[in-house]
């Protein structure tokens, strides 16, 4: 519950959406689905900018990019057959992970997920691997697109203080991804205690084939590892412009892992999430090899 909250507004358009959050950025949060922020028992929040009446509901494809309006439920993508078919099934994977209920599915939108303080989320991994990029307005109603990674360092510094204020400030419309090219292949893998509980490790990887079966790029990472979504350089460098087989799958994943230095939490330890990740990885780079 949100013990300190005064006022509850509900309005029909994104500009009068971004005149309320803008008029007490402080104390004044945006509602979507409301499963991470009703639990969290803030007491900083005073009033609240539900935005179920925006029209960011919408789902579309055009020639090159899907479309994915930021108040989409995660049951709608899971739910919808392209979805089903788009990079083998795993943003659909991804959201089925996210929870066992589909009543928070049904609740938990892609902004939400997007711009929840939680670091640990199944989706985030995935949007990296797709090179997804987010268009939101800012409290000026200038409109802007960034790439999620990107995106995420902004609203990171945001919330710490480190940027200027308003330099993020405001709304996500949608997210854009790009559609793949027939010759590549994506899986997503996760280790959890059991299938109903929270990911304790999650991975995603999209592989783009060249002639031969070489590999001519390769996007892999982690999720619930250190942050929202880790990007291996190191593995991805070592598995473009080689041919993809378990032996040279193998390789890249005993690539050096020093620098990742992952959290520990009472779900996980340091040291299981170190020992675990390669073979994570491997896995998900095997099935990206059996979808070829």
């Amino acid at each position: 519950m949100l013990m300190n909250l005064r006022k509850y507004y509900r309005p029909r358009s994104l500009e009068a959406a971004v005149q309320l959050l803008s008029a007490n950025p402080a104390r004044c949060l945006v509602l979507a689905g409301g499963t991470y922020l009703v639990p969290s028992g803030r007491r900083d929040v005073e009033e609240l900018v539900d935005i179920s009446a925006l029209k960011l509901k919408v789902m579309k494809q055009d020639a090159a990019v899907i479309r994915i309006g930021a108040t989409v439920a995660l049951e709608t993508i899971i739910d919808n057959p392209r979805m089903r078919k788009f990079a083998g099934g795993i943003m659909r994977d991804a959201c089925r992970a996210n929870s066992a209920s589909r009543m928070i599915r049904n609740q938990r939108t892609l902004g939400g997920e997007i711009c929840s303080p939680l670091i640990f989320s199944d989706v985030a991994p995935v949007l990296s691997v797709l090179d997804s990029r987010v268009k939101f307005v800012n409290f000026s109603m200038e409109e802007k697109e960034l790439p999620i990674a990107e995106f995420w360092v902004n609203l990171d510094r945001h919330r710490s203080k480190k940027e200027p204020q308003g330099y993020f400030s405001g709304l996500i419309t949608e997210v854009s991804i790009p559609l793949l090219p027939k010759t590549s292949s994506a899986a997503f893998e996760r280790i959890a205690q059991i299938p109903s509980q929270p990911s304790l490790l999650s991975a995603a990887a999209v592989i783009h084939w060249g002639e031969g079966g070489v590999c001519s790029e390769a996007r892999v990472a982690l999720g619930s590892y250190r942050g929202r979504a880790d990007r291996l350089a190191a593995v991805e460098d070592a598995l473009k412009g080689k041919a993809l087989t378990r032996e040279s799958i193998e390789a890249a994943c005993g690539t050096n892992w020093t620098s990742l230095s992952p959290v520990s939490d009472n779900r996980a330890s340091e040291a299981y999430r170190s020992a675990a990740a390669p073979s994570l990885v491997r896995r998900t780079l095997e099935r990206c090899l059996k979808g070829k």
